[in-house]
């Protein structure tokens, strides 16, 4: 029934395992659906496609990677080259976001982002990056929630600059000393191994520069 409402289609499902209708969000290619919405709107519907009912995400967890809470202050960025980083975690998440640094010396900046799992780029855009947390961080929410399966890599590149469409250069913070990433304290402890990315040509690497932070669900 390719027009029923998902909220219809599904409700008898979940009350079937004692769950309710109004707890739950739906997700498609990683992109929260309405429950008002039908299979006839999707688009890239092809067989073997499935979509996720998420009880309450609540908050997702975070894996730090830098030991050192002091970061340096002197990355250079101009949007001419990116920083990449990629991740491959050991068990099924699913990935809501990630953490640049914020500027040294401005109040924002701009950041041009792809991320890739698996060899396919599910999510890139362009957005204005300020309100810095801790005075260091630019916390990033993905519009999307990704599936990543165990053993799967990931990949998140970015291209920061004070104005991309200038190439002006933004002075942000940088993390060091990653190569010991695996003793940082977190909560889930060796989920993550952490690889070159493709391309990062503006320095960033397992020891130092960007993605001190990344955001994700477990399953």
């Amino acid at each position: 029934k390719i027009y029923e409402k998902f909220e219809t289609a599904f409700e008898n499902a979940l009350q079937g395992v004692g769950a309710q209708m109004m707890s739950y969000k739906f997700f498609f290619n990683g992109k929260e659906i309405s429950k008002d919405d039908c299979i006839a709107n999707l688009e890239n519907v092809t067989e073997g496609s499935t979509i996720l009912a998420s009880e309450g995400l609540g908050k997702p967890s975070v894996f730090k990677r830098f030991p050192d809470a002091n970061p340096n202050s002197s990355w250079s960025n101009s949007g001419r080259y990116c920083d990449g980083l990629a991740f491959i975690p050991n068990q099924n998440i699913r990935l809501s976001g990630f953490t640049t640094f914020a500027s040294s010396n401005d109040s924002q900046y701009e950041m041009r982002y792809t991320v890739d799992i698996g060899g396919t780029i599910v999510e890139e855009d362009t957005v204005v990056a300020t309100g810095w947390e801790e005075d260091i961080y630019y916390r990033h929410k993905l519009k999307g929630i990704y599936q990543v399966q165990a053993n799967q890599k990931f990949e998140i590149i970015v291209w920061i600059a004070k104005s991309l469409t200038n190439n002006d250069y933004v002075s942000t913070y940088s993390g060091n000393n990653g190569y010991n990433y695996a003793d940082v304290e977190n909560e889930h402890m060796g989920l993550f191994k952490i690889e070159q990315a493709s391309k990062s040509d503006n320095g960033t690497s397992v020891y130092g520069g960007h993605f001190p932070e990344i955001f994700y669900y477990l399953g």
